[in-house]
């Protein structure tokens, strides 16, 4: 399922998006983002019982920074105004976030964290923390850097057997929004066009359509190299061509200095395949289970597939340069620089 999430300024502009989207399952409304909360805006939205209300103060990464009980009373207004969700932080006082999980109502209710990067707890261990509390949905975060830590993320939302979203935020984190239902979360955000987005790595909206995202799983297919995975075009020009296959595909960066944890995520089949990319070409070899002749023949790889849970090196390099070149007959008895 999607979420539809906007930073809009006014309660004019959250409605024309509400509007402008109403077959998806979910709206995401931040409070915190509009330039002044008029008392009562929930009771003046269409769609109320798909939407997602919260209130996200600036320790979280949100744009409140008034006092904690005038956000909690907006919140509560969202729980008069019978909206289908609200979404508040666990790192909230203890008798008003009680106040918000226990009062009576239909609204369903989340209870969220969003760290900041290098916190050093781990997934499983606030996940846990959430898990303390009364709520229908538990909500994780997280910044991710190196891809690998996606598998942490995974193993975690995993653990903790409660309905989830697992998030792993920034571009490094793609992947956990694209294969959402592969990290075990009930529904995944994306923004309602380019100059929507609430947080680095989201998808806009008709990214995600491209990919059938708000239809089926599609497969997915990764980058893996270092920093510079984030600069190529590839993910940006793959995404753009996938959809004339006539298949829910899609293609992520996965820039990482650990590349193991991520072959874990392809042998777990979260992914369809990996191009790999410097400087992985070669340290990776020694972490599939088998390489193709032309791999053996290259001395890297750079593409891994998976096949009944082997992971198998390949290097299309070599076959490429010789089709572009007219074939091998075209090169017979040459030198090439």
């Amino acid at each position: 399922m999607l979420c539809v999430t906007g930073n809009e300024r006014s309660v004019a502009e959250l409605v024309r998006r509400i509007e402008s989207a109403p077959e998806v399952g979910l709206h995401e409304v931040r409070l915190d983002l509009l330039d002044g909360i008029p008392s009562g805006v929930c009771a003046r939205l269409p769609a109320r019982e798909k939407l997602i209300v919260t209130c996200r103060p600036k320790r979280e990464g949100g744009g409140w920074d008034g006092p904690e009980e005038r956000r909690i009373r907006r919140l509560r207004e969202a729980l008069d105004a019978g909206v289908g969700w609200i979404d508040v932080e666990g790192s909230t006082p203890a008798e008003l976030l009680d106040e918000l999980l226990g009062a009576p109502g239909p609204t369903r209710r989340i209870v969220s964290a969003h760290p900041a990067a290098g916190d050093p707890e781990t997934p499983l261990a606030m996940l846990a923390r959430l898990g303390a509390h009364r709520a229908h949905v538990l909500k994780l975060a997280l910044p991710i850097d190196d891809a690998a830590d996606l598998a942490a993320l995974r193993d975690a939302a995993a653990a903790t057997r409660r309905k989830v979203v697992a998030i792993g935020t920034g571009p490094a984190g793609t992947l956990s929004r694209i294969a959402y239902r592969a990290f075990g979360s009930e529904w995944t955000y994306v923004a309602a066009d380019e100059r929507s987005r609430t947080a680095p790595g989201q998808w806009t909206l008709a990214e995600a359509r491209r990919a059938a995202l708000d239809r089926q799983a599609p497969r997915v297919y990764g980058l893996l190299g270092g920093p510079a995975a984030l600069r190529s075009p590839g993910p940006r020009v793959y995404n753009a061509l996938l959809p004339r296959s006539g298949q829910p595909l899609a293609y992520v960066p996965l820039p990482t200095s650990r590349p193991a944890p991520v072959l874990e995520l392809l042998r777990a089949e979260v992914l369809a395949g990996l191009s790999v990319t410097m400087p992985h070409k070669e340290t990776v070899r020694d972490l599939l289970d088998e390489e193709a002749p032309s791999a053996r023949r290259a001395g890297s790889v750079n593409t891994i597939v998976s096949t009944a849970g082997r992971l198998v090196g390949h290097s299309t390099d070599g076959e490429g340069a010789l089709g572009a070149l007219g074939g091998p007959a075209a090169v017979a008895g040459r030198r090439v620089l």
